[in-house]
């Protein structure tokens, strides 16, 4: 096709019923300003500008896997193909299971003038078309028009062996409605996520080479569900890894989770091979529809020190300390209860809970008679245990009986920094999944987010810090990273500090999802402006704003939200101040 009419009439037809959200995701105000964007690359891919470094053009290809005409979205992944401002070299389609290949032949060619062929040997086809790249695309994925021009642009820039880019959700369940948007990073910054996740989605690109080296039967493993223990297998080697951070692909809700269990459980052994490494067991849980595999750690925690600041409320306190006394584990479990200038009525309910608490667990109540200071109070009790695991924990917070144990297990593990649990409130609503960190440029919004993640909230990943509602950090970890920051973070925002600082020294803070804790905020916590504190976050760290790119999270929509919210008070200010008319009340706007 030539430049002049692309995109013609049907293309543009085509690009606007795609689900992609151009006003948001790629700051166009109209659908014209992609064909624009669109027309210029074509332009060079006509005038023969994309080349590789000995001057051959790039040859990039589509691999459909697990292609079959009858499931909701396949056409509309074609068609998103034959739209490209970069066209693919060739399209391969590999039948479903069950699919009739003649079937597929006939349904190819509603494809027009793009090659398109069905095979059943990848790596011979990979072969016969002498590709550089090839981008695999998995059911219920849609291309942007842009997508193949940013892979051989950055075939033609990096040449990596393996790429990644970031998504769009469509249509969600849950909490949240509409488009949510998927930031997905390079695989090697997440090893715990990819262990537990498949992290990379249902499409991206990778060289021929690197796809032909899997050994065994590569077409059972693409479509019957076994991509996730292939890209585990594939990033345990050493290969050049490339992110575009653009949103050029989206993923329709009812097909992205589709993952090697159970839908191929012969992949089982392959979890096994893969994850039950030295000092791992695999934990096997088809109730968890978001986590059925995980890793566990075999080494388990000796002596615990939990820590646990109150004041008054001491119905609180005593039902968090009744919870951990409900713990199944072995170690020895030391509560420190801290009190801080709590009536004496309600001290003393707390110190008769301490007095009898069952075999194996041992209470003190310790006392800290300053204004409130969290980070103060947690580094007395610190000073005074000798658990070789520390437990933060509120006094509104009530943990899972096997939740301990757990955490305390993955605290030991040398790479880790911070572990936290998936928190609820009492009614089962999602209170925190980690902590996220926000967009750039909002001075007024908070840097950080609890509970931001909804969809991923039952998996293991990493994140950027975890709630001192509840988390744990083994003694050893602590005592190289130093005390928590008193003076500068006495009370909010000293856990993301804690664990920017765990991140700078090379931990990683682990989300563990499948691991459950009920949470009722505030209550010992007192209500303070911590305006201060995320200054001093932006100044000493400011890692915070980009590092965040490093992690996989969903559920961009609040934030797009937070971005309108903020050019839309730009904009009534600039108003007042143009009209002059200073009275008119902040609630107004």
């Amino acid at each position: 096709m030539s430049i002049a009419n692309y995109p013609s009439g049907k293309e543009l037809a085509i690009i606007r019923s795609l689900p992609f959200d151009y006003k948001i995701i790629l700051d166009n105000i109209q659908t014209q300003g992609l064909s624009d964007r669109l027309e210029t690359e074509r332009s060079l891919v006509e005038d023969g500008r994309l080349v590789m470094g000995d001057g051959r053009p790039i040859r990039v290809g589509a691999l459909v896997v697990g292609a079959d005409p009858l499931t909701p979205h396949a056409r509309e992944l074609l068609y998103s193909l034959v739209v490209q401002s970069f066209l693919p070299t060739s399209v391969a389609l590999l039948p479903a299971v069950g699919v009739d290949p003649d079937h597929l032949e006939i349904w190819a060619m509603t494809m027009g003038s793009l090659p398109t062929c069905v095979v059943s040997d990848v790596r011979a086809w990979m072969a016969a078309e002498t590709l550089d790249l090839v981008v695999v695309l998995g059911e219920g994925t849609v291309a942007h028009p842009g997508l193949f021009m940013g892979v051989a642009r950055a075939a033609r820039r990096d040449q990596p062996d393996f790429m990644v880019w970031n998504h769009v959700l469509i249509a969600p369940s849950g909490d949240i409605d509409g488009v949510t948007y998927l930031r997905c990073p390079d695989p090697r910054t997440q090893p715990h996520a990819l262990d537990h996740m498949d992290i990379c989605g249902p499409s991206w690109a990778i060289s021929p080479a690197l796809l032909s080296s899997i050994e065994g039967p590569l077409e059972t493993r693409l479509v019957e569900g076994w991509r996730h223990p292939l890209t585990i297998e594939l990033f345990r080697r050493d290969f050049k890894t490339t992110r575009l951070t653009e949103f050029l692909g989206a993923h329709h809700r009812d097909t992205f989770h589709i993952d090697a269990w159970p839908l191929a459980r012969d992949a089982l052994a392959d979890y096994r091979r893969l994850l039950e490494t030295e000092g791992f067991l695999l934990v096997v849980d088809p109730e968890n529809a978001l986590q059925p595999i995980r890793r566990s750690p075999l080494r388990r925690a000796l002596t615990i020190d939990a820590i646990i600041s109150f004041r008054n409320k001491a119905d609180l306190t005593i039902k968090a300390l009744r919870s951990l006394e409900r713990q199944e584990t072995t170690a020895r479990l030391c509560v420190f209860l801290v009190d801080n200038q709590s009536d004496p009525e309600e001290r003393r309910l707390v110190e008769d809970a301490a007095r009898t608490t069952r075999d194996g667990v041992v209470a003190r109540v310790l006392s800290y008679d300053r204004p409130f200071n969290h980070s103060a109070q947690t580094n007395l009790a610190t000073a005074v245990g000798q658990g070789e695991v520390l437990l933060f924990m509120s006094n509104d917070c009530v943990l899972g009986p096997a939740t301990l144990d757990e955490m305390a297990a993955w605290a030991l593990v040398p790479d880790i920094g911070s572990v936290g649990p998936r928190i609820e409130t009492a009614e089962g609503k999602l209170s925190c999944s980690g902590i996220s960190a926000l967009y750039l440029n909002q001075n007024f919004l908070p840097l950080v987010v609890e509970g931001f993640d909804h969809h991923l909230a039952g998996s293991i990943r990493e994140v950027v810090a975890n709630t001192f509602a509840c988390a744990c950090v083994s003694r050893a970890v602590f005592q190289h990273a130093g005390p928590l920051n008193d003076v500068d973070f006495p009370i909010g925002l000293n856990d993301v500090e804690y664990g920017l600082r765990l991140e700078r020294l090379g931990y990683r803070n682990l989300y563990l999802g499948p691991i459950l804790a009920e949470h009722e905020a505030l209550g010992s916590r007192v209500g303070a402006d911590d305006g201060a504190q995320a200054d001093l976050l932006r100044v000493a760290y400011p890692s915070l704003f980009t590092d965040k790119e490093r992690r996989f999270e969903f559920d961009f929509l609040r934030q797009a939200k937070a971005v309108v919210l903020r050019s839309e008070l730009h904009r009534k200010l600039s108003e007042i101040e143009e009209a002059g008319d200073y009275r008119r009340s902040f609630k107004e706007l």
